[in-house]
């Protein structure tokens, strides 16, 4: 036997912590596997009054994204046949069993260094192998989203709801990474900041273009950094380590989040013991 430690979900190591009673699987429904990609739909517009139609105002720009500038963590763009996206996309076909009827997944940790931000990055990574997904940075205290894949500073969530707080009908720009897969930077700050309602209309029309918005946010403790997009978060996933679940940073996380539907936990950088001749 011999024990190895890697970076990322792995076999075992994403727990469903939901009651056994709460996961049921509908008759005839496959039990394992990513199922189709399921259109959502708009959802219902947050203020009242005529609105422009949306393809007017949603805009998708592709970067050039340099190989020498994006994360090394960023499997799926560096590594997609490696072990590390095996873990992910078992992750994500876990996770897309019980995913049904959410329509907004946030990523948070117990606290800063769980690997949130990676986790979210090729957790959407994985999920858009079958669904369309968006990738949302709403951690504005420490945004990773566009540093990670190389992309300069540029207008991103906070700039498009200090625009919408002018005109309803200011476009908002989608940085388009794949064929399924678009990501809505968190931009730039200012002292006032950019949450309240013109913060929420910008991610339900972004929910419009997409089956699932995936949000890297703020860790456990404080989803009073998520603002008037709190209301929007329908499912959580947790991303602790090996440390947290010794410690009861695990626990303290999860009760941070009571009242929220918990789709499960991944843990990272977690040991691996594997069999074989070499081991």
């Amino acid at each position: 036997m011999s024990e190895t430690r890697r970076t990322g979900p792995t076999t075992g190591t994403y727990l469903f912590v939901r009651p056994p009673e709460q996961r049921r699987v509908r008759q005839g429904e496959r039990s394992s596997g990513p199922p189709p990609a399921r259109p959502l739909g708009p959802r219902e517009p947050a203020f009242d009054g005529p609105e422009p139609p949306s393809a007017a105002r949603l805009r998708h720009r592709r970067p050039r994204l340099e190989a020498a500038a994006l994360d090394g963590r960023l499997v799926f763009f560096l590594e997609p046949q490696g072990e590390v996206a095996a873990g992910y996309r078992e992750a994500a076909a876990r996770l897309v069993q019980d995913v049904a009827g959410a329509r907004c997944v946030w990523v948070t940790a117990p606290s800063p260094g769980a690997g949130r931000t990676t986790t979210a990055l090729n957790l959407a990574s994985a999920l858009a192998e079958t669904m369309r997904v968006t990738l949302v940075d709403l951690d504005f205290a420490a945004p990773g989203v566009a540093r990670a894949f190389g992309l300069e500073d540029g207008p991103g969530l906070r700039d498009f709801a200090r625009a919408r707080r002018r005109d309803r009908a200011a476009p908002i720009d989608l940085v388009l990474l794949g064929e399924r897969l678009t990501a809505l930077t968190a931009g730039t700050a200012d002292e006032a900041g950019a949450g309240g309602p013109a913060l929420r209309r910008v991610l339900e029309e972004a929910s419009g273009a997409a089956d699932l918005l995936l949000v890297d946010g703020p860790v456990a403790g404080d989803a009073a950094a998520l603002g008037a997009a709190s209301d929007l978060i329908d499912a959580v996933v947790l991303v602790v380590r090996p440390l947290d679940l010794a410690t009861g940073a695990c626990e303290a996380a999860l009760g941070a989040l009571a009242g929220r539907r918990l789709l499960g936990v991944i843990v990272n950088d977690a040991p691996v013991v594997r069999d074989g001749p070499d081991a």
